[in-house]
Parts: structure tokens; sequence; C-alpha cells
């Protein structure tokens, strides 16, 4: 059975009185997208409602434009004018090594508070963590349930290939204890990334496989299979204001058929924009992708997971 995420209690309850010192000041917060989003928005000040902000991956051009609304009526009147009610949360219910490692954090990059939380389905949350609302790094926190571990190890690795085409999040930080891993990466920079519009896949994907290389092959994976990131997607490719690309999210690093990574995006592509996939695929990895998609748990967005089985279905179809 899975462990619920991280507790959400409405603003009004009495837990500033019994909160840790690192969350006495700063407990409350507002969903992002407005009523049912599963981002959370730091309230404490513009500034960190902003950075917090900038982690949404808006794709979809209405969520493009939400961000955008978002961003501007909270620079003009603050915080108070995003919608919704403001909520508290409590990481240490669901994690009780939270304080303890966020005091730990602190000894070394100054006093931290989480100014913006991703609510997770599984085990664990993952969080932006600053100091004195200026964005530090951000940091995932899971159980048995995340793999928190592999993405640890699969950045590693492509930081030690140095890929050209693209950068990857710089770990600060990493361990486990108790059944809980965690790895704490440096932080966007506080303004919007944007879904690059024509990223060379072709060279991407050269360097992914190259640097995944390293990564042990399961013994049941079969010897035509490759090194591939697992979540190629639009939302995990961002390009920076300073025009880098820029690749998250490597938890699924592993081995998969040939050209997975690359169907994967153009099928989340598809299904995202409502397009037609540019490309046939192979039945092997649209079978792969099905299978994958049926298992992992999409509550919140469903119309997504039907919209990339539909988009494999109709690649497949043009092989």
């Amino acid at each position: 059975m899975k462990a619920p995420a991280a507790r959400i209690e409405p603003a009004e309850s009495s837990l500033r009185s019994v909160l840790p010192d690192p969350y006495r000041d700063l407990v409350r917060y507002k969903r992002f997208p407005p009523f049912g989003g599963n981002l959370l928005l730091s309230t404490s000040s513009r500034r960190a409602a902003l950075s917090a902000l900038a982690l949404y991956p808006a794709c979809r051009a209405r969520a493009v434009w939400g961000q955008r609304v978002a961003r501007a009526a909270v620079e003009l009147f603050g915080t108070g004018v995003l919608p919704g009610r403001e909520v508290t949360w409590e990481p240490e219910r669901e994690c009780p090594l939270w304080p303890e490692l966020v005091e730990q954090w602190s000894r070394r990059f100054g006093r931290l508070r989480a100014t913006g939380v991703f609510e997770s389905v599984g085990a664990g949350f993952s969080a932006l963590l600053s100091r004195q609302d200026e964005p530090v790094g951000f940091v995932k926190l899971g159980g048995a349930g995340r793999s928190i571990g592999n993405e640890r190890e699969a950045i590693r690795a492509m930081g030690g290939h140095d890929p050209r085409s693209f950068a990857v999040p710089e770990v600060l930080d990493a361990g486990s204890i108790d059944g809980w891993h965690w790895i704490l990466t440096g932080s966007l920079p506080a303004e919007p990334t944007r879904e690059p519009a024509d990223p060379p896949l072709g060279t991407i994907l050269e360097e992914v496989q190259a640097g995944l290389s390293a990564l042990s092959r399961p013994p049941d994976a079969p010897a035509h299979w490759r090194p591939m990131h697992g979540d190629f997607t639009p939302w995990n490719l961002r390009r920076l204001a300073d025009g880098v690309l820029l690749l998250f999210d490597w938890e699924r690093a592993g081995w998969g058929p040939p050209d997975a990574d690359r169907v994967f995006y153009l099928a989340t592509r598809a299904a995202v924009h409502g397009d037609a996939p540019p490309d046939g695929a192979a039945r092997e990895t649209t079978g792969y992708w099905r299978e994958a998609i049926l298992k992992r748990d999409r509550v919140r967005d469903s119309w997504l997971a039907r919209g990339i089985l539909a988009a494999l279905d109709r690649m497949e179809a043009k092989r």
C-alpha cells in the first residue's frame, strides 16, 4: 500500500505552536493551479511565491498563460491575489526526518525554508528550499516507492559524461537513512522555464545513451535494449531564459527498447498539444510504453494518460 502524500491542513489549525523552528514563520501556501493543483506556493512574500511558481513546467497554451497571469498578479498585488484557500503543510507527519535534514542543510547553506512544494502520489514529496526567499536547492525525498537513489546515480553518470547539448542539475547532497532517500540539487532561476520549440532530439538522446551506459544493465533486459532517460517529456526538458536546455527527473533512468525516449517524447508532446505524432514507432516500443503508462498512478492527469495511449496507437499504425 502506498503511503499518503504529505498531509495538508487548513491554515487556521494550531500547528504554529508545535512545528519545529524552520516552519514557525512559514506555514501558509496556496495551490497552483488553483483548486486542485499539486504545487504549493508559499504566501510568505512575493519573491517566495514567484520562485515557487517558476517550478511549474507549463506546456499547454492555457497553462502557460495561466502561469504568466499568476506571476503578473503576484508582482502587482502580492500573494493575496492568488485564488483559493490558504493551507498548511506538515512534512514531519509524512517524514519524521524532515526537520533534522533541514537543520543539516541549513548549517551548510544558511537557514532554509520550503517555499514551494510538489505533493507526491507515493511516499515522499519534493520541495524548493530557499534562504531569505532566494532559491538555494530543490530536494526530492521519498521512501521505498520512489527511485531517488536511481536518480542520483543517473545524474552523476551524466555529469561525468559532460553533455554538450543539455545540462543536468548539480547534486548538492544525497543520502538515505531509515528507509528514506533524498537528493538535493541546485535550484532553478526564479524565472519560468519553457518547452523548447525544436530541440535537437537526436543529439540529446545520443548523449543520454552515452552518459547512462555506465548504469548496470538489468539481467532480464534484452541484448538490443539501450540506456534511456525513462521520462523524456516536454515538461522535463526545459529551456531556461539564457537558452540552455535542462533535463530533469532521472528517477526512471534505465534500459529500454531502442528509440524509447524519442517515442515517448513525441507521444507526450502530441497528447499535450493535440497534434498528430510526426513519426511511426515499432510495436515493441509502443507496447513497452503502454504497459508503463497503465502501471503508473496518474490520478491527477488521467487525460494525459489517455492522450499518450492514443498517440502511441497512431505511431504504431504509421510504422
